[in-house]
């Protein structure tokens, strides 16, 4: 069987955008010794983590850069991923806004607050100028850069529980 660590990259991104597929292939690898309890886990805590920034359109590079740079199982990463969703977005965007907020020492907008900010940016976008555009990235980059500073430690957290949960789910999957 071949390796998880092996899979091109465009096959492990098609395997990760097919949930069942995805648990399938990784129960193989495990079954196989393609990959470690370890290696697995690690994998899908990449992803969890790269869920969490604001980079719209970039969490599977950054899961698989961070799965080849830790030695994990890439399809997992990106499986990882997908713990950022519509579902859970509203939580992470305003846990990581709150929390960067505490940790730059900045004032947390109110609701109201953040809602006038919004319909000024989606006027400006709606404009389509490059003045318009630039106006709103002005509105934008403050926000981006509160929420980074504060999704790097609520991913952290969110990738070490997901890993001591999964190692020992793969692990007792194994033992079955």
């Amino acid at each position: 069987m071949r390796s998880l660590g092996s899979t091109s990259f465009p096959r492990a991104l098609d395997v990760a955008l097919r949930p069942l597929a995805t648990l399938r292939r990784l129960g193989a690898a495990t079954r196989a010794g393609a990959h470690s309890p370890h290696q697995i886990a690690l994998g899908l805590a990449a992803g969890v983590f790269a869920a969490f920034p604001p980079c719209f359109g970039f969490q599977f590079a950054i899961a698989a850069l961070l799965a080849r740079l830790l030695g994990a199982s890439t399809v997992a990463a990106l499986a990882g991923t997908f713990a950022g969703n519509p579902l859970t977005w509203p939580a992470i965007w305003a846990g990581s806004y709150g929390l960067g907020s505490a940790m730059l020492g900045e004032t947390v907008l109110e609701v109201g607050a953040v809602m006038a900010r919004l319909e000024q940016l989606a006027a400006l976008i709606a404009q389509l100028s490059v003045d318009s555009l630039a106006a709103a990235w002005r509105i934008v980059r403050p926000l981006l850069l509160t929420m980074t500073v504060g999704s790097v430690p609520l991913g952290a957290a969110a990738a070490l529980a997901v890993y001591a949960v999964a190692c020992r789910a793969i692990r007792a999957f194994e033992a079955r």
